[in-house]
């Protein structure tokens, strides 16, 4: 006796696994099982994390280049590898010395 292949709707699944449903998700929606996905339909899961972070990106990068400044600041971290740390190192034989001026505002009277 043949198997009964379950039907699955090829757009809903490609527009599911686009927005990063996990195969489980997709089970549900479905009514099948998650081996039953990973046999057949694989290929859509994969290519969808690809095309869901793609987008995410996208938007990410749209926003910050309207002025988002915290996620200038994370895409500026993380995809041009900026930080925010200063690291001073000294040598041994001869540490590193720091010299802090303040410069005092010139008063109203000194113009």
């Amino acid at each position: 006796m043949a198997k009964d292949n379950k039907k699955i709707d090829l757009k809903q699944l490609e527009a599911l696994c686009n927005i990063g449903c996990t195969m489980s998700e997709v089970a549900a929606v479905f009514n099948c099982s998650e081996s039953t996905l990973s046999r057949r339909f694989s290929k859509y899961f994969k290519n969808g994390i690809e095309n869901a972070k793609i987008s995410l990106r996208r938007k990410q990068y749209a926003l910050a280049l309207e002025g988002n400044v915290p996620l200038l600041i994370h895409l500026s971290k993380h995809v041009l590898n900026q930080n925010d740390k200063v690291t001073l190192a000294g040598d041994k034989e001869a540490p590193l010395e720091i010299l802090v001026r303040y410069v005092d505002e010139p008063d109203s009277e000194d113009q």
